[in-house]
This record gives C-alpha cells, sequence and structure tokens, in this order.
C-alpha cells in the first residue's frame, strides 16, 4: 500500500546520507529511516571497542569508518519518542552499499524508489 506522503531528503552532508520520513494511512504511524557515517577514529567509537575487547583505551585498534541506517517510528515531524527502539538497524561498509541500502529500506517500509 502506497504511503500517505514521504518526506525524502537525500543530499548528502558531511555526516548524513539520507534522512526519510514515511506517513502510513494511519495517522499516528509515522517511520524515520537515516543513513549516516559512524567515524572509526572518533573517541566514543574508541571507547565502544574498549569495552567489546575488554582492551585499556590506547590498545584499541583504530576502525575504519562506516555506515548505518536505523529506522524508528516518529511523529509527523520525524522526531522519535524518547526510548523509541530501532525497528530496523543495518551496518554498511561503503558509500555505495549505504545509498543503495537506504533506498532498499525506504521501499521495504513502503516508500517508492527514485531511481
Amino acid at each position: 500500500m502506497k504511503p500517505r506522503w514521504i518526506d525524502d531528503d537525500r543530499t548528502v552532508n558531511d555526516e548524513r546520507l539520507g534522512y526519510t520520513v514515511i506517513a502510513k494511512w494511519r495517522p499516528w504511524i509515522y517511520y524515520r529511516i537515516i543513513t549516516f557515517r559512524v567515524d572509526g577514529a572518533s573517541a566514543l567509537q574508541r571507547m565502544t571497542s574498549s569495552l567489546e575487547l575488554n582492551l585499556p583505551l590506547d590498545a584499541v585498534p583504530a576502525q575504519s569508518d562506516y555506515f548505518v541506517t536505523v529506522v524508528v517510528q516518529c511523529n509527523r515531524f520525524g522526531v522519535p519518542r524518547t526510548r523509541a527502539r530501532h525497528l530496523l538497524e543495518r551496518k554498511y561498509s561503503t558509500f555505495d552499499e549505504a545509498l543503495s541500502g537506504h533506498e532498499s529500506v525506504v521501499v521495504e517500509f513502503g516508500g517508492e524508489p527514485t531511481l
């Protein structure tokens, strides 16, 4: 079933590759799909890796950048609830995979392809 409306912003910023809000026919059902780049060398990523690998912070190996697509239920403005759980989360290793992955997730949640 086609959605009521789609707010689709595919402009690529420094960190964000795609941002889409899909409104279903029920007035309270909206999905926000966002794809962004994760900096593997950031302090937060190093700290997370340190906890996962059980290593001291200075011994954590450098990670390469990767991309993530996350889907959450939100309001009509694209703002999720405070503790909204992720309905879908996918990782991609390359920019092109992330772009096509965002497109496939939009179609999976009822949107239309832009190609």
